[in-house]
């Protein structure tokens, strides 16, 4: 008799349990229950041979995402897609460094070097550095976000080549004027450099700080896109 058989004979009813034991031989038990204690017992241990099921954790399969690199004069460049869509875009000084912040960015995902459009858009990020009139527009983006974040990374994309808007304005944009912390951390948290670029949002006395790729960076891609609006106007011409 197994465990489980056990376990339910002994939850019982009492009543059931006391006749059982302690009827008599030769005298029959008068409780209705008893006469159906054999087949109780019968479908018991039918039920007790069934194979248990096993548990199992349902576990998805991990998200791969493939990265290029390419060189700039702002020191290295990394992008990586998952499914064709852009999903990060980051600046360090190594290959190295730049692949250890994408498995720390993304720690559960499958990370994998990979050519062909990858590299493409590695390689057109890399010209709109040299060249902010490099436009970067259509480009397969996936950048999931809270509705605020989605919000003010808009408002950041609207800001024009050449100009800059502080965390305090920024916030005001967004109809959240109070709300100036919150709006620097949704900066900090764009997994999108170049595309998004809050490279163009600076502090309220004109600081280049909090830049997730570096303060010198920050000040470089300014300085160009400057440089870079005001030849727009003779091109146009």
């Amino acid at each position: 008799m197994g465990c489980r058989t056990r376990r339910m004979l002994l939850s019982l009813s009492p009543t059931i349990a006391f006749n059982v034991h302690i009827a008599p031989l030769k005298s029959r038990p008068t409780l209705h229950a008893v006469d159906h204690i054999p087949i109780l017992i019968d479908r018991l241990v039918m039920w007790s041979t069934l194979p248990e099921k096993k548990k199992t954790k349902s576990t998805k399969p991990p998200m791969t995402l493939h990265y290029a690199i390419a060189k700039t004069t702002l020191d290295y460049l990394l992008v990586a897609t998952l499914s064709s869509q852009i999903r990060f875009v980051a600046l360090d000084a190594s290959p190295e460094r730049l692949i250890s912040t994408l498995k720390t960015t993304f720690p559960l995902a499958s990370i994998s070097s990979a050519s062909g459009s990858c590299a493409r858009l590695a390689e057109r990020l890399a010209a709109h550095i040299e060249d902010p009139l490099e436009a970067l527009t259509r480009l397969p983006t996936g950048q999931p976000g809270t509705p605020f974040q989605q919000e003010v990374w808009r408002a950041i994309s609207a800001i024009p080549l050449g100009s800059t808007r502080t965390y305090a304005q920024l916030a005001t944009d967004v109809g959240r004027p109070k709300a100036v912390r919150a709006v620097a951390q949704a900066c900090g948290r764009n997994d999108l450099a170049l595309i998004i670029p809050c490279h163009r949002v600076i502090g309220s006395d004109g600081a280049m700080t909090g830049y997730r790729w570096g303060a010198q960076r920050k000040k470089v891609l300014l300085e160009r896109e400057r440089q870079a609006a005001r030849e727009l106007p003779r091109q146009e011409a």
